[in-house]
């Protein structure tokens, strides 16, 4: 029996599982999905804890009033950074050979995870 099929007329979402970051990098997603960003591959985004409202209305603002773009809403990435050209090719340098990325804090959540189990 398909799920559909019990409750006619019900769309099912799936939901993501918060790894409980609680800071990372709000952005404007448009109401078709995307994200805000330029042709470079910048994205417009303010550093932020997560249910910040004060860093949600700045960038509503911005959105609004500089870019005179109507529609969509603010939407936290969670753990993610902003960071530098220069910063990102160490981060892929790093990878490369095996490392774990500076700014990787699901993997420093792991680690903090694995020493209290010690």
């Amino acid at each position: 029996m398909n799920i559909n099929d019990r409750m006619p007329g019900v769309t099912h979402r799936r939901r993501r599982v918060s790894d409980g970051i609680t800071v990372g990098l709000y952005t404007w997603q448009m109401p078709d999905g995307k994200i805000l960003g330029d042709g470079d591959g910048n994205v417009l985004s303010v550093a932020s804890r997560l249910g910040d409202i004060s860093k949600m209305n700045a960038i509503r603002q911005y959105v609004e009033k500089e870019l005179g773009i109507v529609g969509g809403s603010p939407h936290f990435l969670e753990g993610a950074v902003k960071l530098t050209e220069g910063e990102n090719d160490e981060q892929i340098a790093q990878m490369i050979n095996g490392e774990v990325p500076m700014y990787d804090l699901g993997s420093l959540k792991d680690d903090m995870k694995r020493d209290r189990r010690r």
